[in-house]
């Protein structure tokens, strides 16, 4: 099932190429760049559970491979961590 961001990129993607048969071009073009805005919206509410489910991911894998007591991949996950967090910072910002 596509998810409501792939189905607007879509939407735009069709409404782009029949654009020039458009009797209304000016309503139609607000009509795409409306849509646009929409999915930038989409996209930053998909970035930011992309980006949550990475952190929790790699915490949890590093947790696992602490258990072992492989400390030095553990201690990469949580970097990879760290840096997931500051792109979830600069999306939130």
């Amino acid at each position: 099932m596509k998810r409501p961001a792939e189905i607007l990129r879509d939407w735009i993607r069709a409404a782009d190429a029949i654009k020039p048969t458009c009797l209304n071009l000016m309503e139609f073009e607000a009509l795409i760049r409306y849509q646009k805005e929409r999915l930038s919206r989409f996209m930053t509410e998909d970035t930011k559970t992309i980006i949550k489910e990475n952190i929790d991911s790699l915490i949890e894998s590093a947790d696992e491979l602490a258990a072992k007591e492989h400390y030095g991949p553990a201690i990469h996950l949580m970097m990879a961590a760290r840096e997931e967090c500051v792109k979830w910072i600069l999306v939130h910002c």
